[in-house]
């Protein structure tokens, strides 16, 4: 069996191209998903973070791997550094 992949993107770089390799996601029966936070309210918003949250802890969500923690006070560094084209992992710590 093939692992099945989703690619769910909720920011773009400045010129909205991304660049992702097709044929291994179409080959995976991958699909790519666009995601506008700006539709939803905060509250819908903490609800689904707060679903999510629900899968990790009970196991059903795998943890990512290869990634760094930043103090939230980064944020503004790494976003930019991805909008630059950084494939880098990212986690902000609160």
């Amino acid at each position: 069996m093939v692992d099945r992949i989703t690619i769910a993107v909720i920011a773009a770089p400045a010129d909205g191209m991304v660049s992702t390799p097709i044929l291994n996601l179409y080959r995976r029966g991958g699909s790519i998903v666009g995601i506008n936070s700006l539709l939803y309210s905060l509250e819908d918003c903490a609800r689904v973070l707060g679903h999510i949250g629900a899968l990790f802890d009970q196991g059903r969500l795998p943890l990512p791997q290869d990634f760094r923690e930043l103090p939230l006070g980064e944020a503004v560094a790494a976003y930019h550094a991805v909008n630059d084209g950084s494939a880098e992992k990212i986690v902000l710590i609160p």
